[in-house]
């Protein structure tokens, strides 16, 4: 199993970290600021970043969700099958688009962005943080 070899699954419980970048990992600490970014096609999105150990990295399942904290807000989902690959002691992919439909909901306010990854033995982690997505520009009003 790619597991025991790369990153030690037999020494302990699966972990995961969410993070941001597109060409390597960036840890994300609570409080924290993260662009809201224009896209092509005239949408908005966050970059996602996501680490594990523990896990099988072939063909893992994840889950990215973010929200406002406020309850009334839209919770955007996001879903993957794919492989991690090894770095520095760690599976990682980077890269990930979280698309947001209501990005005015999400602009300068507090975010919950969370991720769920099971691997294909069902070894599952959680982790999520608390982010501000910030874009200068006003994109406008949050529809009730």
């Amino acid at each position: 199993m790619l597991c025991l070899v790369l990153a030690g699954c037999e020494g302990g419980p699966p972990l995961v970290e969410i993070g941001t970048g597109t060409s390597q990992f960036e840890p994300l600490e609570d409080g924290q600021s993260m662009p809201l970014i224009a896209g092509a096609q005239g949408g908005w999105h966050l970059w996602i970043a996501v680490r594990a150990r523990g896990v099988d990295p072939s063909g893992v399942r994840m889950a990215i969700a973010s929200y406002p904290q406020e309850t009334e807000r839209p919770k955007q989902t996001t879903f993957h099958t794919l492989d991690l690959a090894a770095r520095d002691g760690w599976f990682e992919r980077v890269g990930l688009v979280q698309v947001l439909s209501t990005p005015e909901c999400f602009q300068d306010r507090d975010v919950v962005v969370s991720v769920d990854v099971t691997d294909a033995s069902s070894r599952a982690a959680h982790d999520e943080r608390v982010v501000v997505p910030r874009e200068e520009t006003p994109i406008g009003a949050c529809p009730r």
